[in-house]
C-alpha cells in the first residue's frame, strides 16, 4: 500500500489521508475521510473487517455513485454476501465496489506439486492469503533447491552472508506458475497479473 501511494504521488495524484481501520474506531476513521471530502478510497483489510467498514460507510452515506471504492481481496472472500449486523444495507453499500485481486485463471491446471488447481483449492479452503502462502513456501523451496548447486546447505547458518546472497539471487531468477498466478520477483516485490472485478448485485463481474 505504501508503494502504491508513492507511485500515485509520482504520477501527480495526491493522497489526502492514510488511515488504519482499527476495531472500535471504524466510524470515526471513516468520518475523518468524509470530512476531508475524500471520494476515492483504496482499502486493504481482511474479509472479516470489510463488512464492518461498509456497514459504517452505509450509515455515513459513503457509497453509491459519489464514492469510488477499490478494495484488495479475492473473489473467494464473498464478504459482500455475508449476513452482518446491518443486514441488507451491506449489499447496498458494496454495490459498485471494485475488487483488486491476483489473476490466476491464465495459468495451467497442474501445479509444481503435481496436483490440479481444483485439488489444491479443496485443501486450501481457508481463504485469505492461503494461495499466496502456498506459493511462498514453493518459492523458498525452489530457491533452496537451486542454491544447492553452489552451496553445501548441510552447513546452513543464518549468519552466512554467502548463503543469503545466493538464495536472494535464486529468488530473483524464479519463474513458475503458482496457485495464486505467475510467480516472479522484482527485488523484494512479487510480479504478478492483477484482475479487477466489480460487485454488481451479489455477483462479481470481471472488468
Amino acid at each position: 500500500m505504501n508503494d502504491l501511494v508513492t507511485k500515485l504521488e509520482v504520477s501527480n495524484i495526491s493522497c489526502k489521508a492514510a488511515v488504519t481501520f482499527a476495531e472500535g474506531e471504524i466510524e470515526s476513521q471513516l468520518q475523518a475521510l468524509k470530512d476531508s471530502d475524500t471520494r476515492i478510497i483504496i482499502g486493504s483489510f481482511s474479509p472479516s473487517v470489510a463488512p464492518k467498514v461498509f456497514c459504517e460507510a452505509y450509515k455515513l452515506g459513503m457509497f453509491g455513485e459519489d464514492y469510488g471504492w477499490l478494495v484488495q481481496g479475492s473473489p473467494e472472500d464473498g464478504w459482500w454476501m455475508t449476513e452482518h449486523h446491518c443486514g441488507h444495507h451491506l449489499a447496498s453499500a458494496a454495490q459498485g465496489v471494485i475488487l483488486v485481486s491476483s489473476y490466476s485463471d491464465l495459468i495451467g491446471q497442474h501445479q509444481l506439486s503435481g496436483l490440479s488447481r481444483e485439488e489444491l483449492s479443496s485443501v486450501l479452503s481457508g481463504g485469505g492469503y492461503s494461495r499466496e502462502s502456498y506459493d511462498a513456501v514453493w518459492a523458498i523451496a525452489l530457491a533452496l533447491s537451486a542454491a544447492q548447486n553452489d552451496l553445501d546447505l548441510s552447513d546452513f547458518q543464518y549468519t552466512r552472508a554467502d548463503v543469503g546472497r545466493v538464495i536472494t539471487q535464486e529468488l530473483g531468477s524464479l519463474r513458475f506458475n503458482g496457485l495464486s498466478g505467475p510467480v516472479s520477483f522484482d527485488g523484494p516485490d512479487r510480479v504478478g497479473i492483477t484482475a479487477f472485478y466489480q460487485i454488481q448485485g451479489k455477483r462479481l463481474t470481471f472488468m
